[in-house]
């Protein structure tokens, strides 16, 4: 199983520039947002996780449950929409 949120993100300088630029997502989903932003970009990306999962975790599972399904749809919506064309100002 691949854990989006547990590991290490590395971009070239103008990667990051245009995907950070670009995010509307702040909370627990902002790493599915800019993994679905790198492997929807002309930029070259490569995705490998090898973590050891730590126990205690921190997030609350029922904000989540609700929460983290509502956020992947409103990324693929704004996907969908063009509203990744520009960075915010």
């Amino acid at each position: 199983m691949v854990d989006s949120q547990c590991g290490f993100k590395c971009f070239t300088r103008d990667t990051a520039q245009m995907i950070f630029s670009r995010s509307r997502t702040s909370g627990g989903t902002i790493d599915v947002e800019i993994i679905y932003r790198a492997q929807n970009s002309p930029c070259p990306s490569t995705f490998f996780v090898h973590w050891k999962t730590a126990l205690g975790s921190t997030i609350r599972i029922w904000r989540c449950v609700v929460q983290d399904p509502l956020d992947m749809l409103r990324i693929r919506l704004r996907d969908i929409m063009g509203r990744y064309g520009q960075p915010d100002k």
